[in-house]
């Protein structure tokens, strides 16, 4: 890489930085202000048909669950998205405590620094609505696995200070698939259930600017390699 196309991606990224910041002042959600938790078109009922699986999905496509009666598969199918929301909610976590890890060693001036709170801030209002989702089906789950959750503490999130290459493949190897699936889901179904829906709009509006984030960072940091 040349001295211009250095100087060319120099710039480049902080205005990408800044821009996303400032998206983030424009276009953002809260958990309780911007979905209407109370309304009945967004009452979980356990055997509503729109919880069950997918015909596509690996379980949904079984004869074994076809055969199931209604009631069973739409309950199975809750049961399913109310442990990816737990899943998701303690990935999110990581994510948060790994960006401020990052954060913490940046250099007074960088728009980094303002970037990353403003996405800790919005990670945590998806938290907020992954949670207030469990919680109103009453279905307990755990989430991830405790190896999982044991070893993000000791090795993923202190990633973010002193490794965030490593910790920014990290990011984009959770959130991309979730984005991908998320987005497949609203373009392909229509008969989403409204909360659900509500939720994954939120939810891949916001995680545009996360995945632009930590893809742009990774191109620069490599081509800073070369």
């Amino acid at each position: 890489m040349t001295i211009l196309d250095e100087e060319v991606q120099d710039t480049r990224f902080p205005d990408l930085v800044r821009r996303l910041s400032h998206q983030s002042v424009v276009k953002h959600f809260d958990a309780y202000a911007d979905v209407d938790w109370d309304s009945p078109d967004f009452a979980i009922e356990p055997t509503d048909p729109r919880w069950e699986l997918f015909p596509d999905s690996p379980l949904g496509g079984t004869d074994w669950y076809q055969a199931l009666p209604q009631e069973l598969r739409a309950r199975i199918g809750l049961h399913g998205i109310v442990a990816n929301m737990k899943a998701g909610l303690q990935f999110e976590s990581i994510l948060k405590r790994g960006l401020l890890e990052y954060a913490f060693k940046l250099p007074d001036g960088a728009p980094e620094f303002r970037y990353a709170y403003h996405e800790v801030i919005e990670e945590a209002q998806h938290s907020l609505m992954f949670q207030e989702f469990v919680n109103r089906t009453g279905i307990d789950v755990a989430g991830m696995p405790g190896w999982a959750r044991l070893g993000s503490k000791f090795f993923v999130i202190p990633l973010g200070s002193w490794f965030p290459e490593l910790f920014f493949m990290f990011v984009i190897g959770g959130e991309d698939p979730i984005d991908f699936a998320q987005r497949k889901t609203l373009r392909d179904r229509s008969d989403i259930h409204p909360l659900l829906e509500r939720i994954m709009r939120i939810h891949v509006t916001e995680e545009a600017r996360h995945l632009s984030f930590a893809r742009h960072w990774l191109k620069r940091s490599v081509l800073r390699c070369t």
